[in-house]
Formats: C-alpha cells, sequence, structure tokens
C-alpha cells in the first residue's frame, strides 16, 4: 500500500508552485536591483525614489564599475 505525494506532503512551501517561481525571480532581481543603486555615489542606501532608474542606468553602463568587480587575485584564489 503506497500513499500519494499529498498525503505524505499535504502542504506546499511559499503558496505552492506561483509562490516558488515570484520568489524565485523577486530574489535576484532585487539583489541586482540593490547593487546597482545602492552605493557612495547615490548618497547610501536606500536612494531617493526619483533618481532611482537613473542611478541604476548609470551603474550598468559604466564601464568602470564592470571593471572593479573583476579582481586577478580573486580569480586565481577560486580556481586554485
Amino acid at each position: 500500500m503506497t500513499k500519494s505525494f499529498n498525503a505524505l506532503n499535504p502542504c506546499y512551501e511559499f503558496g505552492g508552485p506561483l509562490g516558488v517561481v515570484f520568489v524565485s525571480l523577486a530574489a535576484p532581481i532585487t539583489t541586482y536591483a540593490l547593487f546597482f543603486t545602492c552605493s557612495e555615489m547615490s548618497e547610501g542606501c536606500p536612494p531617493s525614489l526619483g533618481n532611482l532608474l537613473g542611478n541604476f542606468i548609470f551603474a550598468v553602463t559604466d564601464l568602470g564599475r564592470w571593471k572593479s568587480l573583476w579582481d586577478i587575485k580573486a580569480f586565481f584564489a577560486y580556481y586554485g
């Protein structure tokens, strides 16, 4: 006699499949939004809502910021 899956696990985490999709998409989007908009250049965090889109576009298009994310020592330490 085997029990069905629902009998073994009657509840869903995060409100079911739609909740899992929402959390899986919202967490990285929120993380990237905070990373690109909260900085010393935007006077800290949380930034003003009026400058939010402008700060995000500037952070994504700024080549110096992308170059600062790369560290050759960290690369070799990780792959070493």
